[in-house]
């Protein structure tokens, strides 16, 4: 299924880590990947690495979840029409479209449980 040019694309690959300054040094040192931006959090930290591509990691450091692969993010053209198609095919909302800082924001589970979070930015 080929959608076009309004294809979503993967912005990022969320995972939780134990240690904050191990996983950075293995996805620089390793991976060749570059720290963009930190944000602290209260309880936690978040990292976002690229390496000059589209797609990156972004790493949180967070008792409040699992350490793992949490997430997928997406950038799409119109998240209400893609929520639209998701509603359409019964796929899980976990959340509605939301306001944020850089656009407005949603998410829906896979059929494995998996989170595909969608970002329309500049909204």
């Amino acid at each position: 299924n080929l959608r076009g040019s309004d294809a979503m694309k993967i912005k990022y690959v969320t995972i939780i880590v134990d240690d904050m300054d191990k996983s950075i040094e293995f996805y620089t040192e390793v991976l060749g990947f570059e720290v963009d931006e930190v944000f602290d959090l209260p309880g936690g930290k978040i990292v976002l690495l690229s390496n000059g591509d589209e797609t990156g990691f972004e790493l949180i450091q967070n008792s409040t979840f699992k350490t793992g692969f949490y997430s997928v993010g997406l950038d799409v053209e119109d998240i209400h029409k893609e929520m639209e198609n998701f509603r359409k095919n019964n796929v899980e909302i976990a959340m509605e479209p939301t306001r944020i800082s850089v656009g407005i924001m949603a998410r829906v589970i896979d059929p494995n449980g998996v989170n595909i979070v969608l970002i329309q930015h500049g909204t």
